[in-house]
């Protein structure tokens, strides 16, 4: 499976990498990447460091595996038949999450697994 984001819906994906002009995915004055986000985001919290300067959008995100493990776990163990492994993946890296790398998956899934859920719920029902 591809990255989840920005891959989770198609035609968004097309228009970010085919239609979206090259200065607004990397300025090549500031040497900032992801402009556009970036300008997004203002639109909202206009001062943020993400948004002024160079830099990545820092959370803690091994604080976050550590809080909601069983809770992306649960979504994982009900999305097995979409996304196989899922479940077995965390469990196998569950004393890994502290590390940044692992956080990082972790975040990943959390992101990913409720999103197929409603997706698929909402094709089902349709």
């Amino acid at each position: 499976m591809h990255a989840a984001y920005p891959y989770c819906d198609p035609q968004f994906a097309a228009w970010m990498y085919r239609k979206v002009p090259r200065e607004k995915l990397l300025d090549p004055v500031r040497k900032i990447n992801k402009v556009l986000a970036r300008e997004h985001i203002a639109t909202r919290f206009d001062k943020l460091p993400y948004v002024e300067a160079k830099g990545s959008f820092r959370f803690d995100v091994a604080g976050l595996a550590a809080q909601r493990f069983e809770a992306v776990r649960e979504f994982a163990l009900q999305e097995n038949e979409v996304l196989p492994g899922a479940a077995r993946w965390l469990e196998r890296n569950r004393k890994r999450l502290d590390n940044k790398y692992f956080a990082s998956k972790f975040y990943l899934l959390a992101i990913v697994l409720p999103w197929l859920g409603l997706s698929r719920r909402s094709t089902v029902s349709a």
